[in-house]
């Protein structure tokens, strides 16, 4: 659907999705395994030299996602990176299109 709206048949996309915990990042990296996708995890509940496999691997591939926590955001530079999500901690979906915040008012 994005490429019909840019008019690119292809995209070549490395995408970065930051989590604020290490187990957040970990836990959403295997669901999307499951799921079918073709992605990495870097974060703090990995050893050193899976963390350095990771960000190899990463940075050495034109396409990709990385489910990530703050550990990257410590000297990591990924200069091709074409779009970052950062996941709230604090925001909850709920059914009805309400997002519920920190304070939990909701809004529509």
């Amino acid at each position: 659907m994005l490429s019909s709206v840019i008019g690119v048949r292809y995209l070549v996309l490395q995408i970065i999705v930051f989590f604020p915990t290490a187990r957040a990042a970990q836990f959403h990296a295997a669901l999307a395994r499951a799921a079918g996708c073709n992605c990495l995890d870097l974060h703090s509940r990995l050893s050193q030299s899976k963390r350095d496999q990771a960000a190899a691997a990463f940075g050495g591939n034109p396409t990709g996602v990385l489910f990530a926590s703050d550990v990257i955001a410590r000297g990591l530079d990924f200069p091709d990176v074409s779009l970052v999500v950062q996941v709230c901690a604090l925001c909850l979906v709920k059914p009805g299109s309400q997002v519920l915040r920190g304070d939990f008012q909701a809004v529509a």
